[in-house]
């Protein structure tokens, strides 16, 4: 939840991300931060009403950190935007509304692959829990995503 909290992603995950990422790039690793999502209902005790208002703390919070850090951002949570906006009969999360299903962790891995791999990930293979239509729309989202200059704009 630290990153949609201005002051915790300030105080806690800004020095961390710098530390781990200092690390990593001094032993030759190219770091890639991932943009997790919003909760489905936001979250009112974090004062976020809907997934939107959340993703979009989200979303400052780890561009922030990728351009003071020089890094490269997987707009993981950005993608699950597109997803629930233009495909909302695809359910990217479990019964509670935070953790990832099937198909979220499908896209969620696509997004990711296609980042860090550079592949297309219309590429990527079918899985096991996933119809092979919904699976299709997952991958064309995470091209989407890794072909745009500004991903994380819904």
């Amino acid at each position: 939840m630290a990153p949609a909290v201005s002051n915790l992603a300030r105080e806690v995950s800004y020095p961390a991300a710098l530390q781990l990422s200092t690390l990593a790039a001094g032993n030759g690793a190219e770091v890639v931060l991932f943009m997790t999502w919003g909760h489905l209902a936001g979250s009112a005790e974090l004062g976020y009403a809907n997934f939107e208002s959340m993703q979009t703390a989200i979303a400052s919070t780890y561009l922030t950190f990728g351009d003071a850090l020089g890094v490269e951002v997987a707009a993981v949570g950005a993608v699950w935007w597109w997803s629930l906006a233009e495909r909302p009969d695809i359910m990217l999360y479990q019964p509670d509304g935070n953790h990832p299903s099937v198909q979220g962790t499908y896209l969620s891995a696509a997004v990711l692959a296609a980042t860090t791999l550079e592949i297309d990930p219309v590429s990527l293979g079918e899985i096991d829990g996933v119809e092979d239509d919904v699976a299709e729309a997952l991958r064309g989202f995470a091209a989407r995503a890794v072909a745009s200059d500004t991903p994380w704009q819904p």
